[in-house]
């Protein structure tokens, strides 16, 4: 790898001295030994040799090419492979030389080992300024710490920072907030008629000194309006006759129940097995990923199956091929048990009659 960037930085030492071919003087025949040697110690040297010498010294002889190929060749491995040092005292390169052409596998002759780490120092901080620099960073010079403000205020260096900051809040503040500090009639709300809006200008300034108590500084917490009491759900699964009499009051069913029973009279014909049901209810609720849905598993649709037992509104089942079936309107001298809905007749019929047994239901238990 270090021979072929070398073998680069010579050649473009070369072209720029010299141009596409190099002078028939001792200066070209010195530096062709120099292009040759990277080239010797390489594969396929005895074939990359002539060429090398056509291309950059095409005026040389045939005998003359042959001598200079022997010569470098009778040369010690270790005297081809000079170190950039050696090899910038040889070739006479300078600093400046080195940095415009870059160089790099060369040393500088007019430069020692001192100064040339130096440079490079130089080189990486110039380097890490220019990358900060466009990065956004400003630069020390005009920072804070070295034009000390504080100096021409006369005050410490801790006073003006802790003023800055102090500073800085209140505009964060007055942007976020632009009426904070401000007392006017649309940002407080008044709980009390005796309440009123005071202006900064007008309130009394604060007491010294922590006299007053601490019960007299706290507010005390008034609710602003009436808390409900929220009912409590029954521990088992069956509903009450006061649940049952409010239901038949409100005259309203929840939207799963309905939608449970719309199965059984609709697409079941008003007459099914748990199992059936149960199929058809999570068929319905299956998405395209067959995914049942929330709120479809086999122990909620048995809880909503007894709730509609508990409110009146099936009948039949509980137990093996036993079917389900809705209740229709309460006929008189008609036992509950034997009263089911004809196939033919509409789920709204159904419905309606379900909730004026009910009502009636309701009636007859409050008298």
């Amino acid at each position: 790898m270090l021979r072929r960037l070398r073998l680069g930085n010579l050649r473009t030492l070369c072209r720029h001295r010299y141009g596409p071919t190099l002078p028939d003087d001792d200066a070209g025949r010195a530096d062709l030994r120099e292009l040759l040697l990277p080239i010797s110690v390489s594969a396929n040297a005895a074939v990359r040799m002539p060429k090398a010498i056509e291309l950059w010294a095409p005026w040389m002889g045939q005998q003359e090419a042959i001598q200079l190929i022997d010569d470098i060749n009778r040369t010690p491995i270790r005297r081809r492979k000079p170190n950039g040092k050696v090899l910038g005292e040889r070739l006479q390169v300078t600093n400046a030389q080195r940095e415009q052409l870059k160089l790099w596998t060369i040393a500088a002759c007019d430069m020692s080992e001192e100064e040339a780490q130096e440079w490079r120092k130089a080189k990486n901080r110039e380097r890490s300024r220019r990358r900060r620099q466009l990065r956004g960073a400003k630069p020390q010079a005009s920072s804070t710490s070295r034009a000390k403000p504080w100096l021409d205020l006369g005050m410490s260096r801790a006073s003006w920072y802790r003023r800055e900051t102090d500073s800085c809040a209140e505009l964060k503040t007055t942007r976020i907030y632009p009426h904070f500090g401000e007392t006017d009639s649309y940002e407080i709300k008044l709980i009390e008629a005796e309440h009123e809006s005071v202006s900064p200008e007008q309130a009394p300034p604060p007491k010294k000194g922590r006299t007053v108590q601490l019960a007299q500084t706290m507010k005390t917490n008034t609710p602003t309006k009436v808390q409900k009491p929220k009912p409590q759900r029954p521990a088992s699964g069956d509903a009450t006759d006061e649940q049952r009499t409010n239901l038949s009051q409100q005259g309203r069913i929840e939207h799963g129940l309905q939608v449970m029973l719309d199965i059984l009279t609709d697409y079941l014909g008003n007459a099914a097995t748990r199992t059936e049901w149960l199929v058809e209810i999570q068929k319905h609720f299956t998405g395209r990923n067959r995914k049942l849905r929330y709120g479809w598993s086999d122990d909620r649709i048995d809880a909503r199956i007894r709730k509609l037992e508990a409110m009146g509104l099936i009948t039949g089942g509980r137990g093996l091929g036993l079917s389900y079936s809705a209740v229709e309107h309460a006929q008189p001298g008609t036992p509950a048990l034997a009263r089911t809905a004809p196939v033919k007749e509409s789920f709204r019929d159904v419905l309606t009659a379900a909730k004026l047994q009910l009502l009636n239901r309701g009636k007859s238990s409050a008298a």
